[in-house]
């Protein structure tokens, strides 16, 4: 699995951290490849002040990260509290995280304070999903034009779990021309006045 060098960047560059896809096990054993992770994690912080973030992956291609319990597999190898997640909202529910009703995103939030701890995340991908649930596959779209729904963002947006965190876009946007003005605009307009 290979770490790309930035990693060792984000000391220099004084950022809080950095996320990053973990990689892929290819045709190795996810065992070895999962061990091999843990270990390159290790030295990096060993050079580093910063957090290293782990994004969740949607689980195309062996991809390691996929499921809550192996981003805690690989926490608990490394055994220090830098270790934090970035949560993508269209790579759990490629993964086979059902976050489209609330009684649904109830239940992953569980599943993943259980696993890992809410106090570990600290930012969130939104982008809705042009492949189904469970497809394994990383395909972002708009806002409200995807199989995940805007009602859905609705519920991310108003979730105690993920108040005061960082929502990052990486959609096509409208015009077909990246994150936009209005995927923005849309989203604030899901945002309960309470908060």
């Amino acid at each position: 699995v290979y770490i790309p060098h930035p990693l060792y960047c984000a000391q220099k560059l004084e950022v809080v951290g950095t996320i990053f896809h973990i990689g892929s096990a290819g045709s190795r054993k996810r065992g070895s490849a999962t061990t091999q992770v843990i270990r390159a994690i290790s030295q990096i912080l060993e050079h580093s002040k910063a957090n290293l973030i782990l994004e969740t992956s949607a689980g195309a291609g062996n991809t390691i990260g996929d499921t809550f319990h192996e981003l805690s597999q690989i926490i608990k190898g490394v055994g220090d509290n830098r270790v934090k997640i970035c949560l993508d909202t269209q790579h759990i529910f490629a993964s086979g995280y059902d976050i489209r009703t609330k009684e649904g995103l109830d239940k992953v939030i569980a599943e993943f304070d259980q696993e890992i701890g809410l106090e570990r995340l600290v930012a969130v991908h939104t982008n809705d999903s042009k492949t189904e649930l469970s497809s394994h596959k990383d395909r972002h779209e708009n806002i409200g034009e995807g199989l995940i729904g805007k009602e859905a963002f609705r519920n991310i947006l108003n979730h105690p779990a993920f108040i005061n965190l960082p929502f990052i876009l990486e959609v096509p946007g409208f015009g077909g021309t990246g994150p936009d003005k209005d995927n923005i605009v849309l989203l604030k307009s899901l945002i309960d006045n309470k908060h």
